[in-house]
């Protein structure tokens, strides 16, 4: 290997040592122009293309049911409760909120 570069590389860059310098230096100049042109991205990248089978599942839950907020479902915390008054209470309405019972 030592006499491969010896005899064939070092002669080759001895003797193109200028266009070689002057290569470097204007793809050194090309690419920092470039470079300068370059910001952030403007949008995601997708992951997988949209066309993928495997986008079809997602496609159909976003475009047919639509996206929903994730508001979560809100919890309630009290502190020295002893209960909840159950008077007119209906425990299958979803809606049905009644007044605590404080200790």
């Amino acid at each position: 290997m030592e006499k491969f570069f010896d005899e064939k590389i070092s002669p080759f860059v001895f003797k193109y040592k200028y266009y070689i310098l002057g290569f470097s230096a204007f793809w050194f100049v090309f690419t920092g122009f470039y470079a300068t042109k370059m910001g952030p991205m403007t949008k995601a990248q997708d992951f997988i293309d949209p066309d993928h089978p495997i986008m079809k599942p997602i496609k159909l839950l976003t475009d047919e049911f639509g996206e929903k907020e994730d508001k979560g479902t809100p919890i309630y915390v009290y502190w020295g409760v002893s209960g909840i008054n159950l008077e007119d209470s209906d425990r299958w309405d979803p809606l049905w909120v009644n007044s605590p019972t404080f200790d």
